[in-house]
């Protein structure tokens, strides 16, 4: 049975997604909290009860002690984190720390280990898209990503510019192939018959310092009258894409069907997508975009943001926003509402991610990361 430490978002289902790979093999996985959670996902609660080959096992009290820990930190900074991490580090000696994502769960891991000069094991790192192609414009982390970075053993991204990215900040370690982390392909029966009618245009609605829902939205609002026969939906809002979705309708009657953060089941989205003519997600910075990826693969074109490298599988079945204004997005829309009716794009884009991203082919990435054998 190989041991695992695993660091990962306890309220993200990328995190359970990567473990769910494993249910069927000798692991027995520790799982520790890269940062504050309000809630443990409802999968990874699944897995720490399920009864198959892997083992998964969260800290006691972990569904209550999110916050007080958030309250903590808050306070004191992240050292209590660090120590209760080395902790279990020395405890188990695992024969894998693995850190998905860098900023919280990377550097709590190198902070953990430097405290831990005899640890044997070996260091995983899954980059979780903007972890380094953002954070690398600003000095204290590119600090701390090079520091983390010659620590490493073995590192996961999931294009080729965040592989070259590591190697950049001085990563020596096994490189593993470009692959997605956390993406699984969507069966058929969410997937609609060819020539049933897709009648959504659908926006990842979160807007900060990464999101650019509000740009999106207003692209959209400014060809309203070329959209009378689509229903315009926004998933995972945040509440500044909710007051800009209610100033819209007041101000220019333009309507959006709002789903909050976390309110759709995976399910539930997946039958959105699969209905869906067009997906646009606009942000600053992204990864491969694992909601773009199962938008495709269900059949909507997608319109996103030259900052993802999802886009370097578009070809001539996507439209790439060069730059996050008005005119760009309008620009891009238009043009993805004539591919979507004019040519088979749809169907080769579900034809295309089938055989890159195949369900066997995705296992055995993941399970290479602890030299498992598919």
């Amino acid at each position: 049975m190989k041991r695992v430490v695993a660091v990962g978002m306890f309220d993200s289902i990328h995190f359970a997604n990567w473990l769910e790979k494993f249910t069927d093999q000798p692991v027995e996985f520790y799982l520790f909290p890269s940062g504050p959670h309000r809630r443990v996902h409802a999968r990874l609660i699944e897995l720490a009860q399920s009864t198959g080959i892997a083992n998964y096992l969260l800290p006691k009290n972990s569904k209550i002690l999110g916050f007080p820990l958030w309250l903590l930190e808050r306070i004191i900074g992240p050292v209590l984190r660090h120590r209760l991490l080395r902790k279990l580090v020395n405890l188990k000696n695992p024969d894998y720390v693995h850190a998905l994502e860098l900023q919280h769960a990377g550097y709590q891991l190198d902070a953990a280990l430097k405290g831990l000069p005899d640890f044997a094991g070996v260091f995983v790192a899954t980059n979780y898209g903007s972890d380094i192609f953002w954070f690398q414009h600003f000095r204290r982390h590119r600090r701390k990503i090079e520091a983390l970075l010659t620590r490493v053993n073995r590192y996961f991204a999931e294009c080729q510019r965040d592989l070259d990215l590591a190697v950049n900040f001085g990563f020596e370690g096994e490189l593993m192939a470009p692959l997605p982390n956390s993406f699984n392909l969507p069966t058929q029966k969410n997937s609609s018959h060819e020539g049933d009618r897709r009648d959504i245009i659908v926006v990842k609605g979160y807007h900060g310092w990464a999101g650019q829902a509000k740009i999106a939205l207003n692209a959209l609002a400014g060809m309203a009258p070329r959209l009378r026969n689509y229903q315009v939906v926004v998933y995972s809002c945040n509440f500044a894409t909710v007051v800009e979705c209610f100033k819209l309708l007041v101000v220019r009657r333009f309507r959006t069907r709002i789903y909050l953060k976390g309110a759709l089941s995976h399910q539930s989205l997946l039958s959105i997508f699969s209905r869906s003519v067009l997906h646009l997600a606009l942000s600053k910075t992204d990864g491969l975009s694992t909601a773009t990826l199962e938008a495709m693969a269900l059949g909507a074109i997608p319109v996103q943001s030259a900052s993802s490298c999802a886009t370097d599988l578009f070809e001539n079945r996507g439209v790439v926003v060069d730059v996050n204004r008005l005119a760009e997005v309008e620009k891009a829309i238009e043009t993805a509402l004539r591919l979507a009716s004019s040519s088979t794009a749809g169907k080769e884009n579900k034809e295309k991610l089938a055989k890159l991203f195949a369900p066997e082919k995705l296992k055995a990435h993941a399970l290479s990361a602890y030299d498992l054998k598919y």
